[in-house]
């Protein structure tokens, strides 16, 4: 991951992902850049990208229209607690969508998720822990989708 494959929106307070230039299969996305935190991902921000799993930050607090629209390939996502909103149309034609990790609970997923196809399409495993173990679950599912064929 190279930070210069994102372009950002800085405002006073807080950082909109504009858009993802790479070509990574896992994109981890930073949680900040240049001291700005990243906070939103921007409205088609990853549209068509070919990634396989992505990471979300901790502090992203929305998702924005077809954030992830067209990512035909997008298979893991890894999402914070700290998510507020995911529009209707974020993950937008992600055939390939079968897993979220959500690191809150059930109940947050419910009201972030609430009339989303998201709510009841995709397996969502909820990972309230901080543990190593759980970390590196997470990193050995990612790595599986890397490196599958």
């Amino acid at each position: 991951m190279n930070l210069s494959d994102f372009e950002i929106i800085k405002e006073p307070f807080a950082c909109i992902l504009k858009k993802y230039n790479g070509t990574d299969k896992i994109v981890k996305i930073p949680s900040d850049i240049d001291g700005t935190k990243i906070t939103t991902i921007g409205s088609y921000s990853f549209m068509g990208s070919s990634m396989e799993g992505v990471i979300i930050p901790k502090g992203v607090t929305s998702i924005n229209i077809h954030a992830f629209g067209v990512c035909i390939n997008l298979k893991t996502v890894v999402m914070p607690d700290t998510i507020k909103y995911i529009e209707r149309t974020a993950f937008y034609r992600c055939e390939s969508l079968n897993k979220i990790i959500f690191k809150g609970t059930p109940e947050q997923w419910k009201k972030i998720t609430n009339n989303s196809p998201l709510a009841n399409s995709v397996k969502v495993i909820y990972d309230t822990s901080s543990k190593l173990s759980s970390f590196l679950n997470i990193v050995s599912d990612l790595e599986e989708i890397e490196y599958k064929e």
